[in-house]
């Protein structure tokens, strides 16, 4: 493929490199070609061509793969855009580059049988360029929509001159603030009007500040003469049927975050060591001496009370602080996930475990203690340990040594971290673990049942 003497670049490379590129010597076995300005150099290296400040430079610039420089580049790897290259011809000149925001002069719509319309074109004046101003209009100013039409008329036309520019468009035209609820349509009783609603606006919204006691109620005419009355000669009536509207209101309280701390997992119910309407929140308690503490909170929006939130860094609904003479020390792993037992044959036990944990407190092995004799395996003290993944999903699948037909088998699962060295491990065991309970077998599967005759052709579920 011969290579055209001059290549024009445009499109809307940023730092500006647009602009006409003579041939000026060679690079990679191609010849290179330098822009007018002398700043950008269009060159070829091994099968790519680049934009940049030189050639066989690489520190800013643009790339397109393939043997032909005509075509769009990428930017590589601080310059920002993508030029276009296309061969440029002497014979056309810069009217081959014509810019794209002057449209094409379109042809004129002829009359029916009429031939078409041929405009000199020495009368026609140069269109003025194409500005995005023309084609979309500001986003704070709204398109107003075509009004409609009469039936059997034309479109209103309206004269642009009489129309005044429209009144800009902000935020609080189309949303109300986050502290002004939308009020929503009562339900009203059978019988009754349409409670109204007022137009309150109020930092913490009352139910009381939306509606307005209504008066009389309205009755159907059927039942006027059942009613009792509702005024008497005190007003009592009256005033008790306020009182009943008004008890339908349910007063809100003000919004809060509820904090409960505890040596121990804090309950649901407890009352809160204490709230805070904003976040973050700083106690004034201190929290010394060799122990545990476990931190947990909730949101109340003045009504409910959304429980413990999953704040644990596996969803666990507490934190928690483990301390060692005044000093933070780092948490036990969690238990496993899951676990169960399973009788296999040949009065085989296989133990099934998962474990899934993404903090930095993840255990690096099951820790396996198991009895036979019917006692209650230790804790914190293994028979047997397995590694485990040091990410993702952890599964154990462990058989333990055969026993006697009908064994009581016992195991303890946990998982464990060495806080310590290879040499002198110091294991780090989950909390909370259960024992579970498990009667080996070695008798093997029944017999099978008696042959027996059948005339006919099988039944469809045999």
């Amino acid at each position: 493929m011969s290579l055209a003497s001059k290549y024009y670049v445009g499109g809307d490379p940023i730092p500006d490199a647009t602009g006409l590129y003579s041939e000026n010597g060679t690079y990679g076995g191609k010849a290179c070609f330098e822009c007018d300005g002398g700043a950008w150099w269009l060159w070829y290296w091994v099968g790519t061509w680049w934009i940049t400040d030189a050639p066989g430079s690489y520190s800013g610039g643009w790339e397109k793969s393939g043997d032909d420089p005509a075509g769009v580049y990428n930017p590589y790897p601080t310059v920002e855009g993508h030029p276009i290259v296309s061969a440029y011809d002497p014979a056309e000149g810069m009217a081959a580059l014509q810019a794209m925001a002057v449209p094409t002069v379109g042809r004129p719509v002829r009359s029916p049988g009429g031939a078409f319309h041929q405009v000199d074109p020495s009368l026609l004046s140069d269109p003025p360029p194409v500005t995005v101003d023309m084609w979309f209009r500001p986003m704070a100013e709204p398109v107003p929509p075509t009004p409609p039409r009469p039936f059997g008329g034309g479109i209103h036309q309206v004269e642009p001159t009489l129309l005044s520019d429209p009144p800009p468009v902000t935020v609080d035209k189309w949303f109300r603030p986050m502290a002004e609820p939308v009020p929503p349509t009562p339900i009203h009783p059978a019988g009754f009007a349409v409670w109204p609603v007022e137009d309150v606006v109020h930092p913490i919204p009352f139910v009381g500040d939306w509606f307005v006691e209504t008066s009389l109620p309205v009755w159907p005419v059927r039942v006027l003469h059942v009613l009792p009355p509702l005024v008497d000669s005190a007003g009592v009536a009256l005033e008790r049927f306020y009182a009943t509207i008004r008890g339908l209101y349910r007063v809100f309280n003000p919004a809060v975050y509820r904090f409960y701390w505890d040596v121990s997992p804090p309950s649901e119910g407890d009352s809160p060591s204490a709230t805070s309407s904003t976040l973050p929140y700083t106690t004034g308690d201190t929290f010394t001496g060799t122990g545990t503490w476990y931190f947990s909170a909730s949101w109340f929006n003045g009504v409910i009370d959304s429980g413990f939130l999953p704040v644990g860094p596996n969803g666990e609904t507490y934190l928690r602080l483990d301390l060692v003479s005044d000093a933070e020390v780092g948490q036990p792993p969690q238990p496993p996930n899951d676990w169960r037992l399973e009788a296999t044959a040949g009065a085989v036990v296989r133990i099934w475990g998962l474990y899934f944990e993404t903090s930095d407190d993840r255990a690096e092995q099951w820790a396996i203690a198991y009895t036979t004799d019917g006692s209650t395996p230790a804790t914190d003290s293994p028979d047997i340990s397995q590694e485990m993944p040091t990410s993702g999903l952890a599964v154990l699948q462990y058989d333990l040594p055969a026993v006697a037909n009908a064994t009581t088998v016992k195991v303890r699962l946990q998982t464990r971290r060495n806080d310590g060295t290879d040499e002198s491990p110091d294991w780090v065991y989950s909390e909370s673990s259960t024992v579970k309970t498990i009667t080996a077998d070695a008798a093997g599967p029944t017999e099978p049942v008696d042959a027996e005759t059948w005339r006919g052709p099988l039944p469809p579920d045999a």
